[in-house]
């Protein structure tokens, strides 16, 4: 099933941080994502043009056959991003397990293990303190009366 995955997601170069499977996997879980939103949109919109196409249809002297054609092609466009809707959560879910997929089957990671060949070392920082101010050194607390939205007069 891992195979499938991978070959919908996009890996770009080997070295680059897209090139690895995590994160193809999130970047193809974005773009689930703004499907899946673009068609809730268009589904709100369908429903909007089929309450004003019911209403229409309620007016004295409406054309019933060209409602009912709108109607007709309203429903279907919802169909459609019904099923957008739904391979969407397949593909969701899909990648989901590819990633559980992924946790489980990665080594634990220790301190003595060598980072990845193409992951660049560097060392760490020494420790060292925060430093505070003291209370005296804050700002004076800005009065109430000084944020008060202005109000506008429009003549």
């Amino acid at each position: 099933m891992s195979d499938d995955i991978r070959s919908g997601l996009r890996v770009t170069y080997p070295r680059s941080p897209a090139g690895r499977p995590i994160f193809a996997a999130a970047e193809r879980l974005v773009e689930v994502w703004t499907r899946n939103e673009r068609a809730l949109a268009t589904l709100k919109m369908l429903e909007h043009r089929g309450d004003r196409a019911r209403a229409y249809l309620d007016t004295p002297g409406a054309n019933a056959a060209l409602a009912e054609a709108y109607l007709r092609r309203a429903r279907d466009r919802r169909r459609e991003q019904l099923e957008v809707l739904r391979e969407g959560r397949r593909d969701a879910g899909r990648i989901l397990e590819f990633l559980r997929g992924m946790e489980t089957a990665a080594p634990a990671a220790s301190a003595s293990a060598p980072p990845p060949a193409d992951m660049p070392t560097c060392p760490a920082p020494a420790a060292q303190p925060l430093p505070l101010r003291a209370p005296a050194d804050f700002p004076p607390a800005i009065a109430p009366a000084a944020t008060a939205p202005r109000q506008r007069r429009y003549a």
